[in-house]
């Protein structure tokens, strides 16, 4: 109700609008589980949230050229050509 947007909304629909209205206090308005990571090319800027309770996981690396997330630690695994080290931050 705060965007404006149509029931029908999709829910990246919601994301996008909730980016360009509220930015890095997003996640603080959404509600239910979600893991997000938004790129903001005008920002040069990645933006990533998930729920307070931690229901949706997010997994994620950095390399000298590229991020990489997903929601599983296999798929990040996947997708790097070299293991990668765990951090339990």
């Amino acid at each position: 109700t705060e965007l404006n947007l149509s029931p029908n909304a999709s829910d990246a629909d919601v994301i996008v609008e909730g980016w360009c209205r509220w930015g890095c206090e997003l996640a603080d308005r959404l509600r239910g589980a979600f893991s997000i990571v938004l790129h903001d090319h005008h920002l040069g800027t990645i933006y990533a949230a998930r729920d307070a309770f931690g229901q949706e996981p997010l997994f994620f690396s950095e390399s000298d050229r590229e991020w990489i997330f997903a929601d599983h630690p296999g798929k990040v695994r996947q997708a790097l050509s070299a293991p990668p080290s765990i951090d339990m931050v």
